[in-house]
C-alpha cells in the first residue's frame, strides 16, 4: 500500500523532472510546474484547510519516490555512449540525461539556458555569442570531479564532429550548412590520412580554429560565425552536434579510437545523472550526479530502466509493483477505459506530447492491385470540392480516443508542424502565424475547430455533381495506411515522462465524402510500425 501511495503522491512532485536535465529536453519541467498539470488536479471546494494542506505536503514528502523504476522496451536499447556520434532517438533518450549542451528546450519547445546562461546575436544572426556559466564540472561514473567543462570543450566537440575520420560524417549536416568554414574543414580532414586527422585538435593555433568560424577568446565565451544571417542558429545549441567534450578525456581513453568505443564506466559526464550500471538488454541505472551545476533542480536518487520484451510484460511488472510507470497497448487501454471501476482507471494520464505531427497525404496517382490506374479515385481526389468536403467534415475525435482516452482533444493539430516546434525571433509560435493565415480560431478542447457541417455538405454536393459529370461512381473508396503512433497513455497519477512503446490504432473515418451518408469505405488496413 505504501508504494501505491508513493506513486500517487511522489510522482506528482518529481516525475516530470526525471532524466531530462532538470528543465530541458524530453518534456521536463521544474517541480512546481510538474505539479500543476491542467485538468488532472482535484480539490474539495470550500473544505480545504491549512492543516489539511500541511498534512498532504508531509505525506507527499514521506512517501516520495527517490528511486524510480521504469519499464523500457528492449527494442529501444542504446547503441553507443558517444554523444557526438549518435543520431538515434533511442540513444538520445539515455544520453541526454548524462550530458548537457549549450541550451535546452522547455516543455513548450522554447530555448532555455543550460551550460550557456546567456546568448544572443547583434548582427542579425551572422555572429552568435554564448556565455558559459561557471561551476560546470566533468565527473567520472562515480561522481568524482575530472575537470571543468568550459568553452574550450565546445571547440573540441565541434572539431570532433567535423573531422571526417573521427566521426564518420555523423551530425555534420547542420553545422556544414550554417557555420563559416565548417564544410572546408570537413573536406580538409577527409583529404588526410586517418593518422593525420586523428592528430588534429581544437587547441590554440590549430587548423580547426584557423579554418572554422568559431572563436574561444576565453574559458567562458564561445562565438560562432555563420555563412549568412541565421536568426534560428541558437536552436542548434540544443542539438548534439554542438555538444562539448574534453580533450583530456579523449587522451585518457588513448585517443579517438578509445573515445569511439567509450563505455559508461570510462565516460566523463556533465549532466544530471551518471550511468553507474549498464547490462545490455537487461538493465541500466542512472545515479544522481553530486556535482551537477543546477543545484536547484529536483532529481531522483536513482532511476532504473528495466528492459522488457513487451507492454504485456511491463503491465505485469507494474501490477506487482516492480516498476512505477508503463506505456499501454491499445487493448490494455481499452480494457481499463471501458470500466470505471477498474483498479487502474484513475491512474491513466496522457503521455507528455512529442514534437511530431501526423498528416493524411493523398495519393493523386493511385494504382489498382493489377497496376492499372485507379481512375475513379484519381479523378475524385483531383477535385477541389471533394478534398474540401473531407477537410470540413472529417471528425477525428473517435480516432484520437484510440491513442488518448483521457484527453482526446489534446491530439488536435490543424497544421503541418505543431505547437512548440519553432518560434519567430520575437517569441511567437510559428503555428500561430499559420492559424492566422488560415482563419482558424483557438482550439476549444471540445470539438475540432476545423469542422464546419454546412461547408462540408455544400462541398460534398458540389463535388458529387462535378464528379458524376466526369463519370465517377459512388461510393468512392479510400484505402488508408494505419501507422503506430508515439502518443500513448501511462499508468501514473499525473503527467509523466513517457516510455518508448508505440500504440497501434485503427478507426473508421467518418464524415468523409463518399455517399449521401458521408461515410468513407475503408476496405483495407495496412499496419506499419513508426518509431521516431
Amino acid at each position: 500500500m505504501k508504494k501505491t501511495l508513493s506513486r500517487l503522491l511522489a510522482i506528482a512532485m518529481t516525475a516530470s523532472l526525471v532524466l531530462s536535465g532538470c528543465g530541458g529536453t524530453g518534456g521536463s519541467t521544474s517541480t512546481e510546474e510538474g505539479t500543476s498539470t491542467e485538468g488532472n488536479t482535484t480539490s474539495t471546494e470550500g473544505n480545504t484547510t491549512s492543516t489539511e494542506g500541511e498534512a498532504t505536503a508531509e505525506a507527499g514528502s514521506e512517501n516520495e519516490i527517490k528511486d524510480l523504476v521504469l519499464g523500457i522496451l528492449s527494442s529501444r536499447e542504446l547503441e553507443t555512449f558517444n554523444m557526438l556520434y549518435s543520431q538515434r532517438a533511442e540513444d538520445f533518450e539515455n544520453l541526454t540525461q548524462l550530458f548537457d549542451g549549450l541550451l535546452e528546450a522547455d516543455p513548450d519547445g522554447k530555448l532555455v539556458p543550460a551550460i550557456a546562461d546567456e546568448w544572443g546575436t547583434e548582427d542579425g544572426g551572422i555572429t552568435w555569442k554564448f556565455h558559459i556559466r561557471d561551476g560546470v564540472k566533468w565527473v567520472d561514473v562515480n561522481g568524482n570531479e575530472k575537470g571543468d567543462c568550459d568553452a574550450y570543450d565546445f571547440a573540441t566537440g565541434l572539431e570532433w564532429v567535423l573531422n571526417f575520420h573521427k566521426n564518420d560524417s555523423n551530425n555534420t549536416s547542420m553545422p556544414l550548412e550554417m557555420i563559416e568554414g565548417a564544410e572546408e574543414y570537413y573536406e580538409y580532414t577527409k583529404s588526410l590520412s586517418k593518422e593525420e586527422a586523428y592528430a588534429l585538435t581544437a587547441g590554440e593555433g590549430s587548423k580547426f580554429l584557423e579554418m572554422v568560424g568559431m572563436e574561444v577568446p576565453d574559458a567562458n565565451t564561445v562565438i560562432y560565425k555563420c555563412v549568412a544571417p541565421k536568426p534560428y542558429f541558437d536552436s542548434l545549441g540544443a542539438y548534439n552536434c554542438l555538444y562539448p567534450i574534453d580533450q583530456a578525456m579523449i587522451d585518457e581513453l588513448g585517443g579517438p579510437d578509445g573515445f569511439k568505443s567509450v563505455t559508461n564506466e570510462t565516460l566523463w559526464y556533465n549532466g544530471c545523472y551518471t550511468m553507474t550500471s549498464y547490462i545490455q538488454g537487461n538493465e541500466k541505472v542512472f545515479t544522481k550526479n553530486p556535482m551537477y551545476w543546477d543545484t536547484e533542480c529536483t532529481r531522483f536518487d536513482t532511476v532504473t530502466y528495466k528492459m522488457i520484451e513487451s507492454t504485456d510484460v511491463g503491465y505485469q511488472l507494474y501490477e506487482t509493483g516492480e516498476i512505477d510507470a508503463i506505456g499501454l497497448s491499445e487493448s490494455q487501454l481499452s480494457t481499463i477505459t471501458s470500466d470505471p471501476n477498474h483498479k487502474f482507471y484513475n491512474y491513466l494520464v496522457p503521455a507528455t506530447p512529442s514534437k511530431y505531427s501526423y498528416q493524411f497525404h493523398f495519393n493523386f496517382n493511385k494504382k489498382n492491385e493489377d497496376g492499372t490506374p485507379d481512375t475513379n479515385w484519381n479523378t475524385a481526389i483531383a477535385n477541389e470540392a471533394f478534398r474540401k468536403a473531407m477537410y470540413y467534415g472529417l471528425d477525428l475525435t473517435n480516432y484520437w480516443k484510440r491513442t488518448n482516452a483521457v484527453d482526446p482533444m489534446a491530439c488536435e493539430n490543424n497544421f503541418y508542424t505543431m505547437k512548440g516546434l519553432c518560434y519567430t525571433s520575437d517569441g511567437t509560435d510559428y503555428v500561430e502565424l499559420v492559424r492566422k493565415e488560415m482563419g482558424l480560431p483557438e482550439e476549444n478542447g471540445e470539438t475540432p475547430v476545423r469542422l464546419d457541417a454546412a461547408k462540408a455538405e455544400e462541398y460534398k454536393k458540389q463535388a458529387m455533381e462535378e464528379l458524376t459529370a466526369l463519370g465517377v461512381t459512388f461510393p468512392v473508396e479510400l484505402d488508408h495506411t494505419i501507422f503506430r503512433l508515439l502518443t500513448r497513455m501511462l499508468l501514473t497519477p499525473q503527467t509523466y515522462w513517457h516510455s518508448a512503446s508505440a500504440t497501434a490504432w485503427a478507426t473508421t473515418l467518418l464524415n468523409c465524402l463518399s455517399t449521401p451518408s458521408s461515410r468513407a469505405v475503408l476496405r483495407r488496413f495496412t499496419f506499419h510500425t513508426c518509431i521516431l
